[in-house]
C-alpha cells in the first residue's frame, strides 16, 4: 500500500532543518555538509523536530511527522520525502498489506 502526500506550498526549507538540527545537536556543521538533500530532509520526522518559529495549538510542536514515521515503521514500511528544487515535492510512505487488518 501506498500514501502519497503532496505539498504544493513553499516546501521544505533545508537550511531551516539543518539549523534546527545543528542547535538541537542531531548534526555537526561536518555531517550536516557531507549529508545528502534526502538525508536532510529525512529529520524532519524525528520527534520533537519543528522548524515552526512559534508553537501553536495546531503545529510547532515536532509530532505530526514522526507519528506518521513511527506507525508505517510498525507496519514494517518506509517514508520518504521527494523534493523538487528545495521544495517539498511528496511525502510517500509504503508497506505492504495482507487484507487482513492491522494486525502487524
Amino acid at each position: 500500500m501506498t500514501i502519497l502526500v503532496e505539498d504544493d506550498g513553499r516546501g521544505l526549507d533545508l537550511k531551516r532543518v539543518v539549523e534546527v538540527a545543528l542547535r538541537k545537536g542531531l548534526l555537526t556543521e561536518t555531517d550536516a555538509a557531507a549529508r545528502s538533500n534526502e538525508e536532510l530532509s529525512s529529520l524532519i520526522f524525528q520527534p520533537g523536530f519543528s522548524t515552526a518559529k512559534a508553537i501553536t495549538d495546531l503545529s510547532g510542536r515536532g509530532m505530526g511527522l514522526s507519528v506518521v514515521y513511527e506507525a508505517v515503521s510498525r507496519l514494517q514500511g518506509e517514508v520518504r520525502v521527494a523534493q523538487n528544487l528545495d521544495k517539498l515535492h511528496s511525502i510517500n510512505g509504503e508497506w505492504d498489506y495482507d487484507g487482513e487488518g492491522a494486525d502487524k
